[in-house]
């Protein structure tokens, strides 16, 4: 049945169960306060492949709901994996925290999980339920798997069989123990980036209403490439530390990052990146001089896209999954192409005045060389291989939800610098609600104008989340970075 997706819809349209549901699947206190030193085990759910189509007019909407049992009798309450809307072959790529841990005990404890179709409340109230599969694994099982992946075949209930696909519907997961996460790094820095200028930005200073509404998922405009490349070239500098007045001549300047703050930047382990098209342009054209682009593919994240506002087209996406690349590459080619013909200069021109300096060289390289580099560089699409955007308005809680699960999967992951690509009020949201009272008092005029106003395009703030604190208010420090400035100052 079709998701009534926001809680928007369900108290304005239903009063129905659902709601309850989507709030079962947001993180809970667990994952939001416990001490990852304290943590038993976390479980990461990586996909579910070939499952079976439980609704009529769509794909399935699966989520996940698993537990532990001790001769069949729960030894912990449910937890849940959120819904992910209308796909055959979800990815997760999400953790969550295993609240009971012992594979060395004398009773055979077994991991359950259970694959659901995520009905509206009315539908499962009326029919029940759902459910595809339940798979069981011993916990002495995933002990001796020492973290690797596992994958299991998912058994299908008789209404789940009735439409099951040609090949076995398997779950993909694995379980970090406790041991290995009390390595991890408790603080981190985030490196949040704001896309350029986009075309649906164009539109909105000129109240170009038809512009606006004539199709979903805006690219970059002209100018936002213009930006992309800029940053591009603020990267190269700082990168080649050509000297530090030339490389990094904005430190210290308009409240910018401290030197060492750079050094974290280029050793980030992930660069993020919100799937719609001007984020992961932004994204390939801004991060293509950093050092992990030659190493790992940028990897796209539903959990950063833009807040959906009313009226939001800029919002919605066009595709899912392997079918983002093609159109990722056309855009690319059809704006440097119109940048070339309409500016009448190089990619390569610009990042060289962000430096200082003229290349030996002459003009530059073409549009077809520059279309070529960006196109080279590798973006992963896995997790975005349902329908990962919001068709209808997020209201203050479903943004605040997301934006606590972004944080979450940071808590929950070994790195400690990771790069994310993403939008203006997605990073006002995180600015206004997650500040801890030391960020407050340290950087009251940074904290205020960042949680009211939106970052400018293509610029870069530095947040330091210390996950010894509650993820709700666990950023306690910013520096605005490569000479971006300090909104509605």
């Amino acid at each position: 049945m079709w998701v009534y997706e926001s809680r928007f819809v369900q108290k304005h349209v239903f009063c129905c169960g659902s709601r309850d549901l989507l709030k079962e699947q947001a993180p809970t206190k667990d994952e939001k306060r416990m001490q990852l030193t304290k943590m038993p085990a976390l479980l990461e759910l990586i996909s579910c492949t070939n499952a079976p189509q439980m609704d009529q007019l769509s794909e399935s909407d699966l989520y996940i709901v698993f537990w532990v049992e001790e001769h069949n009798t729960p030894v912990c309450q449910r937890h849940y994996f959120p819904y992910r809307l209308n796909s055959d072959s979800p990815v997760w790529d999400q953790k969550r925290v295993l609240r009971y841990w012992d594979p060395a005990g004398d009773a055979v404890a077994e991991l359950v999980m259970q694959v659901v179709d995520f009905d509206d409340g009315l539908t499962t109230q009326v029919f029940g339920q759902d459910i595809v599969g339940t798979v069981r694994v011993p916990l002495s099982e995933i002990h001796a798997a020492k973290g690797s992946i596992m994958t299991r075949t998912v058994p299908l209930t008789s209404k789940a069989a009735a439409t099951a696909k040609k090949d076995d519907c398997l779950l993909s997961f694995r379980v970090h123990e406790g041991d290995a996460i009390k390595s991890w790094p408790v603080e981190k820095w985030i490196f949040l980036v704001r896309h350029g200028e986009s075309k649906w930005n164009i539109a909105q200073e000129k109240h170009d209403v038809i512009g606006m509404a004539k199709s979903v998922d805006h690219g970059l405009s002209c100018k936002g490439l213009d930006q992309a490349s800029s940053l591009a070239g603020k990267i190269l500098a700082a990168r080649d530390q050509i000297t530090l007045n030339a490389a990094r001549g904005w430190v210290g300047q308009h409240g910018d990052a401290p030197s060492w703050a750079y050094d974290k930047f280029f050793a980030a382990e992930a660069i993020l990146a919100s799937p719609l098209t001007r984020a992961i342009q932004t994204a390939v054209v801004a991060m293509q001089h950093h050092p992990l682009v030659s190493r790992f593919p940028i990897r796209l994240r539903s959990e950063i896209r833009e807040i959906k506002n009313v009226g939001g087209l800029d919002t919605i996406g066009q595709f899912k999954g392997d079918a983002i690349l093609p159109h990722l590459k056309k855009e690319l080619t059809d704006l440097y192409t119109e940048a070339a013909e309409t500016e009448g200069h190089s990619m390569r021109d610009l990042e060289q005045a962000c430096l200082g300096r003229k290349q030996s060289h002459g003009k530059g390289e073409s549009a077809a060389d520059a279309i070529a580099r960006v196109n080279s560089i590798r973006v992963d699409t896995n997790n975005t291989n349902d329908e990962w955007w919001t068709s209808v308005k997020e209201d203050e809680h479903d943004a605040k939800d997301r934006v606590a699960e972004f944080l979450v999967q940071m808590k929950l992951c070994p790195c400690e610098n990771v790069i994310a690509v993403g939008h203006s009020h997605f990073i006002r949201h995180l600015c206004r609600h997650f500040l801890a009272p030391r960020c407050h008092q340290v950087y009251p005029q940074e904290s205020k104008l960042l949680g009211k106003h939106t970052l400018g395009n293509c610029g870069v703030l530095a947040v330091k989340a210390d996950f010894s604190l509650p993820v709700d208010n666990c950023i306690t420090d910013l520096y605005l970075m490569l000479g971006s400035e300090l909104p509605g100052k």
